[in-house]
């Protein structure tokens, strides 16, 4: 019983342990969209947001539009972005709720602290908005 109880645990653990290194969490999946920021890739960053109640094509293509628009006036008052860092999460609803923290990294050498909502939605960890 000994021996069978210690071979359980043994690959509960290798298990956990395989599970927790692969997969998409909410950090990869932010460190995803801020790549697609990155390259400029305003699609595919409308594309991980969370919207309630989904979007039309129009209403899609307006973020897009939005995002481009923001994006070049954030560049002209800060500078290039070089990279971003994710630094940490919370979940606060396993599966379901984080908020993940990351920073900003200009050319300048200028440095932002931020953090971003996710939420888990049909399979997927997504941006999420307030609309």
């Amino acid at each position: 019983m000994r021996k069978l109880f210690k071979s359980v645990f043994t690959i509960s653990v290798i298990a956990f342990a395989l599970s927790s290194c692969g997969g998409s969490g909410p950090k990869q999946a932010l460190d995803k969209y801020m790549t697609a920021v990155k390259d400029k890739d305003y699609e595919a960053v409308v594309d991980g947001m969370y919207f309630k109640d989904g979007l039309t094509d129009s209403q899609k293509n307006f973020y897009v539009a939005a995002l481009e628009e923001k994006a070049s006036k954030a560049e002209t008052a800060n500078g290039k972005v070089s990279d971003y860092k994710i630094t940490g999460d919370s979940i606060i609803v396993p599966d379901s709720l984080a908020i993940v923290y990351f920073e900003t990294i200009y050319e300048n050498g200028k440095v932002e602290q931020d953090e971003q909502k996710m939420i888990y939605s049909d399979g997927e960890w997504k941006m999420y908005t307030s609309k």
